[in-house]
């Protein structure tokens, strides 16, 4: 499905999410290589260190009354601190992985219990390799 203008995807909440879990479903990635290089530089003078952003889409209906999902959707930015690279510039919120505390984390995520990875998305996250699944 591609989404255009006249397809009104954009307005459509079910359809646009379900494309979104989609795409990035279906997209190839390198975790387990990319966290491979990042181990290895831990003992070089420059080590780097993992990271995730989030893109946070917001669903605003048009009528808050109504049960239509008539309405559009926002991305939601946040301003970069002046304690960081690039102070003052929109971005995505995101952060550095933690090493303790998102492995404590991940069950309540992946059971659900934090809804955050859910339906497609979920789907798509399982089918790819063990390694890469946990990473996710």
């Amino acid at each position: 499905m591609i989404c255009t203008v006249e397809s009104n995807c954009l307005s459509n909440k079910e359809r646009f999410l379900a494309l979104i879990a989609e795409r990035l479903g279906e997209c190839s990635i390198d975790y387990t290589e990319k966290m491979r290089v990042i181990q290895t530089t831990r003992k070089s003078g420059e080590p780097h260190s993992a990271a995730g952003v989030l893109l946070l889409l917001h669903f605003r209906n048009i009528d808050p009354v109504s049960i239509n999902n008539n309405g559009q959707f926002i991305i939601q930015l946040i301003k970069r601190s002046v304690k960081v690279t690039q102070p003052g510039d929109l971005s995505c919120p995101g952060g550095l992985l933690h090493n303790i505390l998102d492995p404590l984390l991940r069950p309540l995520i992946t059971s659900g219990l934090i809804p955050i990875l859910q339906g497609n998305a979920l789907k798509y996250t399982q089918m790819k390799d063990h390694a890469t699944s946990r990473m996710i």
